[in-house]
């Protein structure tokens, strides 16, 4: 969520998410449906920050590929946690 909201304040016009996760990956891009309360929250809010008019795709990559956006994307969420 953090990194559409930055490619939103610096005008990005489409977007590229890599995930190593195959089954967020597809509900993000609409293929599958979100099953469970939190995960049909969490993709409301994915859906919220993308905006309907966006070009915004997820791409499943190998987790190995993206360990340095997984730090990040850890630190992103423990300071959303402290913060609310």
């Amino acid at each position: 969520l953090v990194g559409l909201d930055l490619a939103k304040s610096v005008g990005a016009s489409s977007m590229i998410n890599r995930c190593d996760s195959q089954v967020i990956t597809k509900q993000a891009n609409g293929a599958n449906e979100a099953k469970g309360e939190h995960m049909r929250k969490y993709l409301n809010l994915v859906k919220e920050h993308i905006g309907h008019d966006s070009n915004v795709r997820f791409m499943q990559v190998p987790r190995e590929e993206i360990v340095d956006a997984d730090h990040l994307a850890k630190a992103a969420s423990a300071e959303d946690m402290i913060l609310d």
